[in-house]
């Protein structure tokens, strides 16, 4: 449990990015995070290719990484290049609050499923944490400035059954794409 939550601690952190979308432009978010995500992936490439950068990699964050990141993107680079595609391709109140689901929804609901999950919902996802994460989307929803209520909800649940069912693909990519799709297809409804 130690471990998650420092890997959610770090997860949590990431609501830098929405928030700052609300006072910078997206032309400036978009030229941060694509800088970030050079970075990432040299990173990434450099310890796939090099004994030595996976060495030094493995003993910096290597206990915070589950099994499948050993051998393909961290969480952590998969969540930059979504946060960018969905800055790139959504409105500001859809990228922000998708960006907000998988930082802020995402993790929390992990650490309750892991805490206090007794009752499984979908193999390792459980009811309570599936409940965190619509009570947390429910607030961003309410928060998030000029995001019209029905798209909101629509695109947190879109996020939360992505979260529950789609376990072949990074979550950090599917919760913020999945419900920013679903919340642009209500909005242009």
């Amino acid at each position: 449990m130690r471990q998650e939550l420092k890997r959610k601690v770090i997860h949590i952190s990431s609501v830098v990015f929405p928030i700052s979308y609300l006072f910078i432009e997206k032309h400036e978010l978009l030229f941060i995070l694509g800088l970030l995500i050079v970075f990432a992936v040299s990173v990434e490439l450099c310890r796939f290719f090099s004994f030595k950068c996976a060495k030094i990699f493995d003993k910096i964050v290597g206990p915070l990484l589950r099994f499948h990141e050993k051998q393909k993107f961290t969480g952590a680079t998969n969540l930059l290049i979504a946060f960018y595609v969905s800055v790139l391709i959504f409105n500001q109140s859809v990228a922000i609050s998708v960006m907000l689901f998988v930082a802020l929804s995402d993790a929390l609901s992990a650490l309750a499923g892991k805490k206090w999950g007794k009752r499984k919902l979908f193999k390792d996802k459980t009811c309570i944490g599936c409940l965190v994460f619509i009570a947390t989307g429910f607030l961003i929803i309410l928060a998030v400035p000029n995001l019209p209520f029905a798209a909101g909800l629509t695109g947190m649940a879109a996020g939360t059954a992505a979260d529950i069912f789609i376990d072949k693909i990074d979550d950090n990519i599917t919760i913020p794409l999945i419900s920013g799709i679903v919340m642009h297809i209500v909005l242009f409804l």
